[in-house]
């Protein structure tokens, strides 16, 4: 089916379901038809667009994988700015801070720890393999986060960090 036309279908389905649930609220017995109508127009059209997948996500437009020699380059730049500015911890991490439950490690391990010791490795073990990488990273956006008031000056260790998320396409949001 043409885009356009699938394009068009969304902007019908979200119109009516806008419109039948303002109907709705008013006691109009149109707006009992046309919400769940203009709702399944909306899914309909939003799952042929590929906008959403049947467990309800939001997704966005499918992406080529990065390439496995950018993406280790990258890892090389960023090791080496951590080391620059002497944020590389040479002794390994005891074995309980491995077993965090929180995104980025953030119960048992600073970030750049996480950095270090999670993100990597498990990005070279990926290279190495050829494994698959995950289908998009905002590893920028935490950093821009934890390191905001950083005493160190990592203003070029996010510049890299942005770079890396970029390799798996543009920002989500």
């Amino acid at each position: 089916m043409n885009k356009l036309l699938l394009w068009l279908l969304f902007c019908l389905g979200a119109a009516a379901f806008v419109l039948g649930v303002s109907w709705f609220a008013d006691g109009n017995l149109l707006g009992y038809a046309l919400t769940p109508l203009g709702l399944a127009v909306l899914l309909w059209s939003a799952l042929k667009l590929r906008r959403i997948s049947l467990r309800g996500n939001l997704m966005t437009a499918p992406q080529n994988p990065p390439d496995y020699a950018a993406v280790a380059a990258k890892l090389d730049e960023i090791e080496a700015e951590m080391k620059r500015i002497g944020m590389w911890q040479e002794q390994p991490l005891p074995p309980e801070q491995y077993a965090f439950r929180q995104a980025f490690a953030g119960d048992t391990m600073a970030f750049d720890q996480w950095l270090q010791f999670i993100l990597l490795p498990r990005a070279r073990e990926i290279v190495s393999t050829r494994g698959r990488f995950p289908p998009f990273s905002e590893v920028s956006a935490q950093a821009a986060r934890e390191f905001d008031t950083h005493p160190l000056d990592t203003s070029r260790l996010q510049t890299l960090l942005y770079e890396f998320d970029r390799l798996f396409g543009p920002p989500r949001f």
